[in-house]
C-alpha cells in the first residue's frame, strides 16, 4: 500500500472479520505530517530448507475515512511431495521416516504502519492486537 493522505488526526485500526492472522505494529515519527505509509511483510513458511514464504497470500487492507480495515489472508493450501530413501538406503544410513523431513511456518505477517508524531492511533477491536514500536 502507498502513502495516503490523512483526513483527521485519529485513525483506527480495524479487523474485518473474526480473529487476526497478522500483526500490526506501528511508529509515530517526525518524517511525516498529513499521511501514513503501510507496509506489509510475508511470515516464514519453510519445507525441508526451501523457502515458500513467497507463495503465502498478503491480508488485505482497505483504507477510508482515516479508518485501515485489515483482512485475513485468503486461505492457503500447498501440496508437497517428496521420496523418502529407499528401504535398503535407510536400512544401512540408520535413517527412518522421522528423519526424513522438517518444516518451519509463522505465518502471521506483519503490517507495519508508519504514522505522523501527533497522530492518535485506535484499534476499536478486541480480537486484533495493535502495537507501538517505540
Amino acid at each position: 500500500m502507498e502513502n495516503t493522505i490523512l483526513e483527521e488526526k485519529e485513525l483506527i485500526i480495524k479487523s474485518k472479520g473474526g480473529y487476526a492472522d497478522f500483526n500490526i505494529l506501528f511508529t509515530k515519527t517526525e518524517e511525516l505530517e498529513e499521511e501514513i505509509e503501510v507496509q506489509i511483510y510475508n511470515g516464514l513458511f519453510e519445507i525441508n530448507e526451501l523457502d515458500f514464504s513467497d507463495e503465502l497470500p498478503l491480508p488485505l487492507i482497505h483504507y477510508s475515512n482515516n479508518i485501515i480495515e485489515v483482512e485475513n489472508p485468503p486461505f492457503f493450501e500447498m501440496n508437497l511431495a517428496y521420496m523418502t530413501p529407499e528401504f535398503p538406503f535407510s536400512q544401512f544410513s540408520g535413517q527412518d521416516l522421522q528423519d526424513q523431513g522438517s518444516s518451519s511456518a509463522s505465518r502471521s505477517p506483519i503490517i507495519y504502519i508508519k504514522v505522523p508524531k501527533d497522530l492518535n492511533v485506535i484499534s476499536n477491536s478486541e480480537n486484533i492486537m495493535v502495537e507501538e514500536m517505540k
